[in-house]
């Protein structure tokens, strides 16, 4: 009998609390490709990501910290004077 959580693309949950996500799930969240990912983890600058074997996946607190850090205020307007 199988796990309704086998599918190769599915997020593998690891415990009641936490759930992994593959590359291809992160990539579509933030809208680049699995390319992207691997070479910001080259340069250390991406997402938190955990290696079981040879899979990678990522932890959804680690992104959202992630995203937190990655942050930025929209410059102010500049103000004419009158």
């Amino acid at each position: 009998m199988s796990h309704p959580n086998t599918h190769p693309n599915s997020p593998r949950e690891i415990s009641a609390r936490e759930t992994l996500y593959s590359a291809d799930d992160i990539a579509e969240i933030l809208g680049v490709s699995r390319r992207t990912l691997a070479r910001w983890h080259a340069l250390r600058t991406g997402p938190a990501r955990c290696k079981i074997g040879r899979k990678v996946y990522y932890r959804l607190p680690a992104l959202n910290s992630w995203l937190d850090a990655h942050e930025s205020l929209p410059p102010r307007s500049i103000e004419k004077a009158a």
